[in-house]
């Protein structure tokens, strides 16, 4: 007996979401029991860019920077999730396409598969393109979810993500500012 969408495995789903699946987004946004999983992508990809941090950054500073370090990338991913929800809310409802706040969290929290691959951060010179790959990768997972979640056509699904992701963007470096001290 083959498992169906709400049975579906997290590492399934975010293996479909890293490749931009579009079911996958369909699914979740249907499945209230994703939330958990969303929100276990967002916290993976935080653990995954503390440790690229505890590996590059903290060996210079003190070890409670590490504890630092983790709250803001959790902190930051939270926040930027919630906003880019938010965000993707007041369009939707705006384009007359209502989905719940939930829904779309869901959508946009497995759009950030990407962020497991942060920890490459640790690998000195690859840094920038570390970081450019993550966030392309995760502005295209997010207007394949949006696409689903709102049923709209590719060109505002983009422009929606791409929103998201700079009001995430300003987020953590908001946040950068109040938990890392500037750092």
């Amino acid at each position: 007996m083959g498992q169906g969408p709400r049975e579906m495995p997290l590492l399934v789903r975010l293996l479909r979401a890293l490749r931009l699946d579009g079911g996958v987004y369909q699914e979740v946004k249907d499945d209230p029991q994703a939330t958990f999983q969303a929100l276990s992508v967002l916290l993976m990809g935080s653990l995954s860019l503390t440790l690229a941090g505890l590996v590059r950054l903290v060996p210079l500073r003190s070890p409670a920077g590490g504890l630092q370090l983790f709250a803001w990338s959790l902190a930051s991913a939270l926040a930027g999730w919630v906003a880019m929800g938010l965000l993707a809310y007041g369009v939707g409802r705006g384009l007359r396409r209502p989905a719940s706040l939930l829904s779309l969290l869901r959508t946009l929290g497995f759009a950030q598969a990407p962020g497991l691959l942060y920890g490459l951060l640790a690998v000195p010179g690859v840094e920038v393109w570390v970081n450019a790959g993550v966030l392309l990768w995760m502005l295209l997972g997010m207007a394949v979810g949006l696409r689903q979640a709102l049923v709209v056509s590719r060109v505002p699904a983009f422009f929606m993500a791409a929103a998201g992701l700079l009001v995430a963007v300003g987020v953590r470096d908001l946040l950068r500012g109040a938990v890392l001290g500037g750092a």
